[in-house]
């Protein structure tokens, strides 16, 4: 017979080991508490908002996502031989940011915009915020619309997402 605190430890790492694989299986940090996004709020705990996937272009891929103590990244790849990308990059801070400051898509956010080039559209948009910031790398190919870009990212607010033991609690 198994006992209560033996039984307590096996279902733990089943919950442990079930949640790994869900990173694997779910890599895209849409926006909505998956673990992807609540990893990713985890690499910068001082961030009041956490970048994510509201929904891909049609043809855009999910390419790519990595994250550590320092950050995290992930890339969006657009339809196949267009050279699409956007490249996110979320870290503390966002030293030597560059660009003209325009008006924010995003609540709650400064945004930078450096147009590389116009035609077809590649610029750095680097968002700023309490705690954190994002760096998206866009390029579109010829025919593409960096408004595209614009619509499939998005943040959520740390609560939304954040299960970790970076999460304040307030104890009131």
């Amino acid at each position: 017979m198994i006992g209560r605190s033996t039984l307590g430890v096996v279902v733990a790492l089943a919950l442990v080991g079930s949640a790994c694989g869900r990173v694997a299986e779910h890599r895209e940090p849409w926006c909505r508490p998956v673990a992807a996004t609540t990893l990713l709020a985890q690499t910068v705990p001082s961030a009041s908002l956490i970048p994510c996937v509201r929904e891909l272009p049609e043809g855009w891929t999910f390419a790519g996502y990595t994250a550590s103590d320092e950050g995290a990244s992930f890339t969006l790849a657009g339809p196949e031989d267009s050279g699409a990308r956007a490249e996110v990059s979320f870290m503390q801070a966002c030293d030597g940011a560059s660009g003209a400051a325009i008006r924010s898509d995003e609540r709650a956010t400064e945004l930078l915009e450096d147009v590389r080039r116009r035609e077809p559209y590649a610029g750095r948009w680097t968002y700023r915020f309490d705690g954190g910031c994002a760096g998206v790398n866009v390029a579109v190919g010829a025919g593409g619309r960096p408004q595209d870009v614009a619509a499939a990212l998005s943040f959520v607010p740390r609560a939304a997402v954040d299960v970790g033991p970076s999460r304040a609690v307030d104890p009131s």
